[in-house]
């Protein structure tokens, strides 16, 4: 069994603690064990084929990021109140008969806020009055950093696996859906330092992009950089 070298996980690097953003990660059972199979298309000639790259037991762990301590949340109704006053009103749903148990740390970064959660299965939700109910302009950029998480807004979809981020509109209803141990950071960055970007933002609502190449890229490295010259970055992230 291969095991994936861990660090440097903001910036969605190669061989980094999680796979490729195109890897598709296939449960398996192994001598009677719970495991996953990672699997790239790579194209031979006209025809791609499909690489299986490793199997570990379970998608690999990122540590944390931020220098701030997580705060842990083992309560829905706490976890509902703690997002809702950091980012906006929003609701949450879990599984039934699930226990119920999150962690969140944030960073302030000038006129940026960056949070880092970790979060089990669960569904939040900016209904159509909580969003009508909404004073200025703001935007949530998500990075995903393990497992996966879907976004919904504008009858558009962006299913983000490891090392892809995506963009929403918080005056605009959306729906975040995870899965168990999800981890990843938001961005809460207010509308009037995007405005000159709007007619670009507003094709870009839920849709997936990648840290590994573009704009993209150059967005996460100048986040990395940031963060470390305010020493809020862990040496996970460095």
């Amino acid at each position: 069994m291969h095991r994936l070298r861990g660090a440097g996980a903001l910036a969605g690097d190669p061989g980094e603690v999680f796979p490729a953003p195109d890897s598709v990660l296939t449960p398996i059972l192994l001598e009677g064990r719970s495991c996953y199979k990672i699997s790239r298309w790579r194209r031979s000639g006209a025809l791609p084929r499909r690489h299986v790259g490793a199997l570990f037991r379970e998608p690999p762990i990122v540590p944390m990021l931020l220098q701030t301590p997580p705060q842990r949340f083992d309560d829905k109704a706490q976890w509902t109140e703690s997002i809702s006053a950091a980012f906006v009103p929003l609701d949450v749903d879990v599984p039934r008969h699930t226990r119920f148990q999150s962690t969140a740390a944030t960073e302030s970064l000038g006129w940026m806020q960056i949070s880092e959660l970790r979060t089990n299965a669960q569904v939040v939700r900016r209904s159509r009055p909580l969003a009508a109910r909404s004073e200025a302009a703001m935007y949530k950029l998500t990075l995903q950093l393990r497992q996966r998480s879907e976004i919904r807004q504008c009858s558009r979809a962006a299913l983000l696996m490891p090392g892809q981020w995506t963009i929403y509109d918080t005056t605009m209803p959306y729906e975040v859906s995870g899965d168990d141990d999800a981890h990843f950071l938001v961005l809460k960055i207010p509308g009037e330092h995007l405005s000159a970007w709007q007619p670009y933002i507003r094709n870009a609502l839920a849709r997936p992009f990648s840290t590994q190449q573009g704009c993209g890229r150059m967005a996460m490295q100048l986040l990395r950089l940031s963060l470390q010259e305010q020493s809020g970055l862990t040496h996970n992230a460095r």
